[in-house]
């Protein structure tokens, strides 16, 4: 074997674990998440869900609200009685904003915690960050 079908071999089984590793770390809210638009033409909208069994809304909705605001979105407002949650980055210093709307809802016996975050036409956010994110705020949701 040569020093190339060697190094070509060791390459495979990188990739492979990198594949195996990724779907290890993906569920539900990964599995669930979408981005529509088309950068800088368009705004961009970035969402994703996962169902909680045994987890009522306003559990749900009071744990996101409180990672929300720990993840350091400002103008957060929260409203019970409807089950969402809105809030605001700025973090272009351009001085337009991005917004994150978060709703819990009753799925079945338990609640579907929802996010969407928003970029207007002109800007752009980092497709994994986002992701990363979402999931983050939304997994808060189950405890």
């Amino acid at each position: 074997m040569t020093s190339r079908q060697r190094a070509m071999g060791v390459t495979l089984v990188l990739f492979a674990l990198a594949l195996t590793s990724t779907s290890v770390m993906a569920g539900p809210c990964e599995d669930n998440y979408g981005a529509t638009g088309i950068p800088l033409v368009t705004g961009i909208s970035f969402s994703s869900y996962q169902d909680f069994s045994k987890v009522d809304p306003a559990t749900a909705l009071k744990r996101m609200a409180r990672m929300v605001k720990n993840e350091g979105y400002t103008g957060v407002k929260v409203n019970a009685a409807k089950g969402t949650i809105v809030a605001y980055q700025e973090t272009s210093g351009s001085g337009r904003a991005q917004t994150l709307k978060v709703a819990a809802k009753t799925q079945g016996n338990g609640t579907r915690a929802v996010a969407n975050f928003s970029v207007q036409a002109g800007q752009v956010a980092e497709d994994r960050a986002v992701r990363k994110g979402l999931c983050k705020i939304i997994r808060a949701a189950g405890g």
